[in-house]
């Protein structure tokens, strides 16, 4: 089905401001726009929202993932656009991405190549474009080769008769400021600039592919600290380490505040407390899941009202904010699960806004659905109740138009 005319208006609109945008700054440091790219990166939109895309003049899509990918060419024909892979690629998925995407952006190693190459060769492909990732943040969060091991697979390259390098890609670490990431995509170009002089890119000048993650990676961040941090506290407790060495104390310091919570819940469940660091990392897990979860909802619902209210929709805006709110609600429920697992009572703050705002569904759903032996379904019975309603929403108000701005 078609989008509605009010989100096909919007989209156009959104695409007609990023060509205008690229084409200033192309023409601002005297370049020609046609100069420029413009890859779409469609990963967890509809195979409905690309077809709209690429009717408004949407060229080049660009998919993260083999499989995601596959199922939407599929649907809407190998030809109906240039596609390229801008994320990681397994090798196991190696063979399938050749047959699939234009443009691989994500080589890493000598390794792929070398394997990209042959597999080109038995699917009677004659030639790949591929770009080198190039990792210059140094995050573990993100694929791509280190400069220092680069001359082994620009090497590598020059064997490969089916592998065509048309440029580098790279992607910076996550700032607040987008203009912290200026940095990285220099020395990218200052890279791309040297690697053209020494005739790896043929005559041509060697393109740059240049994006940004917006997963909250400090958030992702603090978690893993957090478990690393028990994990080490575990470590030293099993190898009878000082416990009034420097090292003990700060340990314990730093996660005292974690542990002795989890502990004292733990005793009142009359549940030996040795098991506090392993409960304390499953927490640490399931909050962080939390907050991300409850930061993409938010921003997904601003998005979307944004972009609504620019279209002067009020149905797709009313849409929007109640699809929000439906999800808003589930990840109520699942505090609220969590935190009574950990006996948490209604004198509780949290504990008692969390039951005044999710009583009023889980109530009289406990009325209707009995128990499974000793185990209170109702919440799980809940949560596929607002999976429905949002369901419904996204099926009726917001028909037509994107759900995921942030993934």
């Amino acid at each position: 089905m078609p989008p509605k005319p009010d989100a096909f208006q919007a989209m156009r609109d959104r695409f007609a401001d990023v060509r205008n945008r690229i084409e200033t700054s192309a023409r601002a440091c005297g370049r020609s726009p046609e100069e420029i790219t413009l890859v779409a990166i469609s990963k967890t939109h509809s195979a409905e929202t690309m077809k709209t895309a690429i009717d408004l003049g949407a060229k080049d899509l660009g998919e993260n993932r083999v499989q995601e990918a596959g199922e939407k060419i599929a649907e809407l024909g190998r030809n109906a656009a240039r596609w390229h892979l801008v994320g990681h690629l397994q090798t196991n998925k190696a063979r399938r991405a050749v047959s699939l995407f234009d443009v691989i952006h994500s080589l890493d190693s000598a390794g792929l190549a070398e394997r990209l190459d042959r597999l080109c060769a038995e699917e009677g492909r004659q030639s790949l474009d591929v770009l080198v990732q190039v990792d210059l943040g140094g995050e573990v969060t993100k694929s791509g080769i280190e400069t220092a091991e680069l001359p082994v697979l620009l090497s590598m390259l020059k064997q490969c008769n089916r592998l065509s390098l048309v440029g580098l890609m790279t992607l910076p670490p996550y700032f607040e400021n987008p203009d912290c990431s200026r940095p990285f995509f220099k020395t990218l170009r200052e890279l791309r600039d040297e690697l053209q002089a020494q005739g790896h890119f043929g005559s041509a000048k060697g393109e740059l592919s240049m994006g940004m993650s917006h997963v909250s990676w400090a958030l992702i961040t603090a978690i893993a600290v957090i478990v690393v941090l028990i994990v080490l506290r575990l470590i030293a407790n099993q190898v009878d380490l000082n416990p009034f060495g420097w090292s003990s104390i700060n340990i314990r310091r730093l996660t005292d505040p974690v542990i002795v919570p989890v502990r004292r819940t733990l005793a009142r469940m009359t549940v030996d407390p040795k098991y506090a660091p392993l409960v304390a990392i499953l927490a640490a897990i399931l909050l962080g899941w939390f907050a991300l979860q409850l930061i993409s909802s938010i921003a997904n619902t601003l998005a979307g009202t944004m972009i609504s209210l620019g279209a002067h929709s009020i149905i797709a805006t009313m849409g929007y904010l109640l699809y929000g709110l439906l999800g808003l609600y589930s990840l109520l429920i699942f505090i609220r699960i969590i935190l009574s697992w950990g006996m948490v009572g209604y004198s509780n703050r949290l504990m008692r806004f969390l039951v005044n705002a999710t009583e009023p569904l889980l109530g009289p759903l406990r009325r209707m659905v009995p128990p499974v032996g000793v185990f209170d379904i109702s919440p799980i019975v809940a949560f596929i109740v607002v999976w429905l309603l949002q369901a419904a929403v996204a099926g009726t108000l917001l028909r037509g138009w994107q759900l995921i701005f942030f993934a």
